[in-house]
């Protein structure tokens, strides 16, 4: 269950088992040092390594017991999880629960996020899809926004790692926005069930990995079918929106 731990690597930068790979994931060309504070008040230096739209690959000597806020520029805020389970030693991933600029959250974040969630589409309908799941995003505060990408961003991982075939949809409910994300993989056994679910960043081949703890963290509500014919989840997050149509 956990690699990490009898991995002789040094660098774990460099393993896929570390971060999670895709074409927004990079390496600083310069080392890049920050800070992390604790929810203790203490502070902690850290060192960049490798990082994506939802997660830093720091080196730190920071315990791994609470969250931290981490200034990347003058007016850039991070808070971050950290994830105990991936990473040995000094070097060791960490969530990005949320980005502030100033007082909004980093929406070239999100425009990255759309921007990789919609790329496997042809061409001629990928910025009507972009424009379309952007303007859905607009219904709920800023704050907020980031979060249901990474929801959905981390839900997809899931079907490419584990199930390689899927389908995702966005509906527009009066309480707000529903995304569901269906797989046809194997499903996960109902013994895994409970771990691969509520223990956090636990992952299987067949689980839905660590991203689930974020969904548990910023969706209001989550459904869960599965079963040897695939895995089917719908996750709710809850704000007045307009009358319930399928956006996406």
């Amino acid at each position: 269950m956990n690699k990490c731990r009898d991995c002789q690597q040094t660098n774990c930068e460099d393993c896929p088992d570390f971060l999670s790979r895709g074409p927004l994931s990079q390496k600083p060309l310069r080392p890049v040092y920050i800070t992390l504070e604790g929810q203790d008040g203490r502070e902690y230096p850290a060192q960049v390594l490798i990082l994506n739209t939802v997660e830093l690959g720091l080196e730190t000597n920071a315990p791994l017991w609470q969250n931290y806020r981490a200034k990347l520029l003058e007016d850039l805020t991070m808070e971050l999880a950290p994830v105990p389970m991936r990473g040995r030693d000094n070097k060791h991933v960490f969530d990005i629960l949320s980005v502030q600029r100033g007082e909004q959250v980093g929406e070239h974040l999100n425009r990255d996020l759309i921007r990789d969630l919609t790329a496997h589409l042809p061409p001629s309908v990928q910025e009507l899809a972009r424009a379309v799941l952007a303007g859905l995003l607009e219904t709920f505060p800023l704050r907020r926004r980031h979060g249901i990408l990474v929801c959905l961003s981390e839900a997809l991982t899931n079907v490419v790692k584990h199930a390689q075939n899927g389908k995702w949809a966005a509906l527009q409910v009066p309480s707000g926005l529903r995304l569901a994300v269906e797989d046809t993989g194997p499903g996960i056994k109902l013994a895994e069930l409970p771990k691969a679910t509520l223990m956090q960043h636990y992952s299987t081949k067949k689980s839905l990995g660590s991203g689930f703890t974020l969904m548990l963290y910023y969706s209001d509500r989550i459904y869960l079918a599965t079963g040897q014919g695939g895995t089917s989840l719908i996750l709710e997050f809850t704000e007045g929106t307009r009358e319930g149509k399928l956006v996406c």
